[in-house]
Formats: C-alpha cells, structure tokens, sequence
C-alpha cells in the first residue's frame, strides 16, 4: 500500500468510510507518534478547572493558570478524534466523549480576558469565543 502524502491540511481531508488512506497513514511514522501521544494523554486525568483560575484574570491579569488548563482540556477534543481514526481500538472514545461533556459543563465559553465585566461568568450575558469551542479553529495549532 502507498504510503499518502500529507501537504496540506486539505490531504487529511479523507472520509473516515474510506478506509485504505486511513490505513496507510497509520503506518507512518508521524502517525504513529501522534497516537503515541495521545495515547500518553489517556493516563493523565482530564484537567480541572474552576472559578479561581477564570477570576485571576479579573484580580490580576494573570491568564496562565486557567489558560493552562483550558488548552489542555481543549486540546483531547481535536486530538482523540484523530488518534481514534488512526488507531482504531476504540481507547480514544471515552476519554473524547468525557472532554466534550466538561467542556459543555463549563459556565462559560467566553475567554477570562473577554469577559472584563464577568457578564458570562456571571449569566447575564451569553457569549462564545470561536476559539474555546472549536479548538482547531486557530491555525496556530497545526505546527
């Protein structure tokens, strides 16, 4: 079986139906560390985060606490999906799923520095930053 080349974001673009693709890139190296690592993610606990990480922004200006966790929370959803697809033994579903439904569980999708006033976290307000629900929507993540 060729072994496809990956030049743009474009040639992942295969549908999960149509297996051959799938399975040659499964067997390249790339491949094969990417499930690694996020086979490495399934011993780790899924990050928790609460208000104190997300109001630091608000006392401080400080990001980095809920931003650490937040991209690490994020980053099981686009990664999972894709380790599944080229794995294939279904490990990566339920740690997928349970990052989806912490994620809808949170109380709000608006990053601590969009939210000065705290009119999200708060409720009065529902707001959503693209970025927090879709992880893979920044182009800076496929490097």
């Amino acid at each position: 079986m060729k072994t496809p080349t990956v030049n743009t974001l474009q040639d992942l673009c295969v549908p999960a139906a149509s297996k051959e693709p799938w399975v040659a890139l499964s067997q390249t190296e790339s491949a094969k560390r990417f499930v690694a690592a996020a086979a490495a993610l399934l011993a780790e606990p899924l990050p928790e985060t609460c208000d104190d990480f997300f109001l630091d922004y608000t006392r401080n200006g400080d990001r980095s606490r809920w931003q650490n966790v937040n991209f690490k929370r994020r980053s099981r959803i686009s990664l999972f999906p894709m380790a599944e697809r080229l794995d294939g033994h279904g490990r990566f579903v339920a740690p997928f799923e349970e990052a989806v439904a912490a994620v809808c569980a949170e109380k709000t999708w608006v990053m601590p520095a969009h939210d000065c006033y705290l009119e999200n976290f708060r409720g009065f307000r529902e707001g959503i930053d693209l970025c927090r629900i879709c992880p893979c929507a920044s182009a800076n993540r496929w490097h």
